[in-house]
């Protein structure tokens, strides 16, 4: 389950301890990625470990990252700092939508740097998909945006991009982007619920 995304919790990707990111679960996050790159994790570009460390579990026992706070040992295995890239877009393409109705695809391409790359509606591939593609809107904001207001809300995704060394996937206002880990964006932690636990969903678009 996705948490929403807070304004008021944000983190730059600069100054994390790598070597206690968690390389298993970045790799079950981004399973494209994963195939293409291999076991070799000394090979890792900046934005690749940067997306490994927003992969780290929260679960009572490790350091204390940001999204810590989201974990309830009564009702969570875990939690991690962000949905990956391809979590984000098969979320997104199942569900209809009033704003942004568009198909979104992400792949893997090691030009310029092994990462991401983005498709909106089968076109060609780009960096980032153009201004108000994404949903601001539905299902609580839970694709971009904030209360339903599109403004200018950025939140980190756990998965490199391809645009550069030092950037990651992220969602910046109604679209989808690949920032700097310089720079200061929110998270939107998901938690692994524990199986006993019973939850409602509310599908109306406009919750």
């Amino acid at each position: 389950m996705k948490a929403d995304y807070n304004p008021n919790k944000t983190t730059s990707l600069d100054y994390y301890e790598w070597y206690k990111s968690d390389a298993t679960k970045i790799r079950e996050m981004n399973p494209d990625w994963a195939r293409n790159r291999g076991n070799s994790e000394s090979t890792w570009n900046y934005n690749e470990k940067a997306a490994a460390m927003l992969c780290e579990a929260e679960n009572g026992n490790n350091i204390d990252r940001m999204w810590s706070s989201y974990y309830d040992s009564n009702k969570a295995n875990y939690v991690i700092g962000s949905p990956s890239v391809e979590m984000y877009v098969d979320s997104y393409n199942d569900i209809p939508h009033t704003i942004g109705n568009n198909s979104l695809e992400v792949r893997y391409r090691a030009t310029n740097y092994p990462g991401y790359i983005y498709i909106l509606n089968g076109g060609t591939e780009e960096y980032n998909t153009i201004e108000n593609t994404i949903d601001y809107k539905d299902y609580g904001s839970m694709y971009s945006g904030y209360k339903g207001i599109p403004g200018n809300y950025y939140w980190w995704l756990s998965s490199p991009t391809s645009a550069g060394v030092y950037n990651v996937c992220n969602v910046q206002s109604s679209n989808l982007y690949g920032a700097g880990t310089s720079q200061v964006f929110g998270i939107s932690p998901i938690v692994s619920l524990k199986h006993d636990f019973d939850i409602t969903i509310d599908l109306e678009m406009n919750s």
